[in-house]
C-alpha cells in the first residue's frame, strides 16, 4: 500500500495509511458490495486474511484503539493497515481475527473448558485495566475526542469528551444535581430510583480505565481454551473503573450470552450494575 498521502484529517481520528491508492481500493471494493447487498454498513472479507469495515455511525479513532492496545499490551486486536473517513462513512482495513465467537457451543464445552476460557479472557481484561491515563485525561476516546455508545443515551450519536469522571456521571442524570433530583421527578418512584443513581455516583472517586465498552461474545474470538482476538473497539475509551462491569451486564450482554459468567472475567461493581440498569430503563420510557 503506498501512493500520494490525500487529506484532510478527519477531526474524529488521523487517517492511518491513508493514501490515495489505498481510498480508491477501499471505497471501490465497498461500492460493488453495497450495490449487491443493498446494505449501507458492515464488515466485507477480503483475501489474505483482510476485513473492510465501513459504517456511517464509526470513527477512525476505533482504528486508533487497536493500534492503542495492539501497541502497550498482548491482547490480540485486529492489525490496521489502512483507515480514514469519506463522505460521512469510516472505512477500517485491518486482519481478520481467527477462531470462532466465544458463545459458539458454548453449551457443549465442560465447566473445565469454560473456566480455563474465562480465565484467559481475564487475563487480558486485568492487562488492559492496567493502562495508565495520560496527564490531563478526562473520560473521552483514546484521541481525546468524542466517544461514541448509541445505547448510553440517544440521541446524541456522540457524547463527550467530559474533563472529569463527575462531569460524565452528571451529564448521565441530566446535569441534575443532587438537590435538584426531587423537584425533577414526577413520582416518588422515580424520585429513589434517580437519587440512588446519584449517590452511587458519588460513593467515591472513579479512576479513569480503559475500556472495551462493548464486551458482547460476538466480539470476542476463540480457539480451544484460548482468547485469540477481541474486536470491535469503537466503543471504547477512557471511562470510570465501574463502567464496564455495569454496562456490560447491562446493556451488551442479553440472556443468550450468559451475563452470570461476566463477574468471572470483569471486576463486579454490582451496586453500579443495578444503578445503570435502573437509568437504561428510566430512558426507555
Amino acid at each position: 500500500m503506498d501512493g500520494k498521502e490525500a487529506p484532510p484529517p478527519d477531526p474524529e481520528g488521523i487517517p492511518i495509511n491513508a493514501t490515495l491508492k489505498n481510498r480508491m481500493f477501499v471505497v471501490s471494493a465497498t461500492k460493488a458490495y453495497k450495490f449487491i447487498n443493498r446494505d449501507h454498513g458492515c464488515t466485507l472479507a477480503l483475501p489474505f486474511g483482510l476485513i473492510i469495515k465501513f459504517a456511517r455511525n464509526a470513527a477512525v479513532a476505533e482504528a486508533h484503539a487497536m493500534v492503542y492496545v495492539g501497541k502497550h499490551t498482548s491482547i490480540p486486536v485486529p492489525k490496521v493497515y489502512c483507515a480514514f473517513r469519506q463522505k460521512k462513512y469510516t472505512f477500517i482495513v485491518m486482519q481478520r481475527m481467527k477462531g470462532d465467537f466465544i458463545g459458539y457451543k458454548w453449551q457443549q464445552r465442560t465447566e473445565e473448558s469454560k473456566s480455563r476460557l474465562l480465565a484467559h479472557l481475564k487475563l487480558m481484561l486485568d492487562e488492559l485495566r492496567t493502562l495508565e491515563p495520560p496527564p490531563g485525561t478526562g473520560v473521552q476516546n483514546v484521541l481525546g475526542g468524542p466517544l461514541r455508545d448509541l445505547r448510553v443515551i440517544w440521541p446524541p450519536e456522540t457524547f463527550g469528551p467530559f474533563p472529569t469522571t463527575e462531569k460524565f456521571l452528571k451529564w448521565l442524570r441530566f446535569d441534575w444535581e443532587v438537590h435538584e433530583i426531587h423537584d425533577k421527578c414526577t413520582s416518588k418512584q422515580a424520585w429513589e430510583i434517580w437519587n440512588n443513581i446519584a449517590v452511587i455516583h458519588r460513593s467515591r472517586d472513579w479512576p479513569l480505565k480503559f475500556t472495551h465498552g462493548d464486551l458482547n461474545w460476538s466480539n470476542i474470538f476463540v480457539q480451544g481454551d484460548r482468547v485469540t482476538g477481541i474486536i470491535d473497539w469503537g466503543t471504547s475509551g477512557w471511562y470510570p473503573s465501574f463502567w464496564e462491569y455495569a454496562h456490560t451486564v447491562v446493556e451488551t450482554l442479553g440472556p443468550h450470552c450468559y451475563p452470570e459468567y461476566a463477574k468471572q472475567y470483569l471486576d463486579p461493581f454490582p451496586e453500579e450494575m443495578v444503578a445503570e440498569g435502573d437509568r437504561a430503563c428510566c430512558l426507555q420510557h
